[in-house]
């Protein structure tokens, strides 16, 4: 194999680390899984070699009784976990109304997206679950599931949440862009990574890394035989 083809092999993995939660504009939706133009994807970027995951199942529903037994996401005071004073007070905020109404599967996703963006890994996996245990099937919130799943080393729970949200939505981008990041990048499974990029493709086939590249030219450089 000629030293070109190994610094380009390993430029594509260091670009594919770098991203996993958002394609460019025009691509890939935000791969938070937002309401709105975050996660709905026609044009967002996806958080890359982060992939997500999501459990192979919700669970379900919390009756009254343990769901006063179960501690609630961001128990701690928020104002102490060093946010930034708005987010804090949003915390705070929702974190009232899902102890008031924790059949409400808005506020959980809500929750999640604020945990998602501070950060705080264990605590939007789960309102994310949560949420997904009250309305199953969002792909919005699997794909958000899916990055945290990763972020918290569980590429194989990622990955099953990235594939539950094509399921439910076969033409969301985030998740199959997202999908094919943490087969190649965390789990080594190249040819998986490739069928879902090349089924991104065929939803959009303009799909651009957040470097700008296309995914066309990833799938093509993954591809190409070794040269001798």
């Amino acid at each position: 194999m000629r030293l070109s083809t190994c610094i380009a092999g390993m430029v594509l993995t260091l670009v594919l680390g770098l991203y996993l939660g958002t394609l460019l504009p025009g691509v890939l939706q935000d791969m938070r899984g937002q309401a709105g133009l975050r996660r709905e994807m026609a044009a967002a970027p996806a958080q890359m070699p982060p992939g997500d995951a999501v459990p192979s199942a919700p669970a379900a529903p919390a009756s009254p009784s343990a769901e006063s037994a179960r501690p609630h996401p961001g128990a701690t005071d928020a104002a102490a976990a060093g946010l930034p004073p708005g987010l804090a007070a949003r915390l705070s905020e929702l974190e009232a109304a899902v102890r008031k109404d924790p059949a409400s599967a808005a506020n959980w996703t809500e929750l999640g997206n604020l945990f998602f963006d501070a950060g705080r890994v264990h605590e939007a996996i789960n309102a994310y679950e949560r949420s997904l245990a009250i309305a199953p099937g969002n792909a919005d919130v699997l794909t958000d599931l899916g990055i945290m799943y990763r972020e918290n080393d569980a590429p194989e729970k990622a990955v099953d949440c990235f594939r539950k949200a094509f399921a439910a939505d076969p033409r969301h981008e985030n998740a199959l862009f997202n999908a094919g990041v943490v087969l190649y990048n965390d789990l080594g499974r190249k040819d998986e990574a490739v069928a879902a990029w090349r089924r991104l493709l065929a939803l959009n086939p303009q799909a651009r890394a957040p470097d700008g590249r296309t995914v066309q030219e990833m799938v093509r450089r993954l591809e190409e035989p070794p040269r001798r």
